[in-house]
């Protein structure tokens, strides 16, 4: 790799527009935004469990065991309430 490209290829002149990394602010630029995406699809699928009964969070706001949400989850597929694969 060229001392003046990060690792992905994107030209960086100086060490100063690169991160300890080596990437450079497009790079940083890109995974902030597939990370906001991400984010974005993960309360999508939360709020959509939610919506059809499941619970993530208990009364008190302290999140549910995870056995309890694939619980949850299981007796909602069998009564038909979740989509099939």
């Amino acid at each position: 790799m060229p001392a003046d490209q990060c690792p992905r290829g994107h030209l960086t002149p100086t060490a100063a527009e690169r991160d300890a990394r080596g990437h450079c602010r497009q790079c940083e630029r890109d995974r902030a935004k597939a990370n906001r995406v991400s984010d974005s699809m993960r309360l999508t699928m939360v709020r959509a469990f939610e919506d059809a009964g499941v619970q993530f969070v208990d009364d008190d706001g302290q999140p549910v065991a995870a056995a309890e949400v694939v619980r949850q989850l299981a007796a909602l597929y069998a009564a038909g309430a979740l989509p099939a694969a």
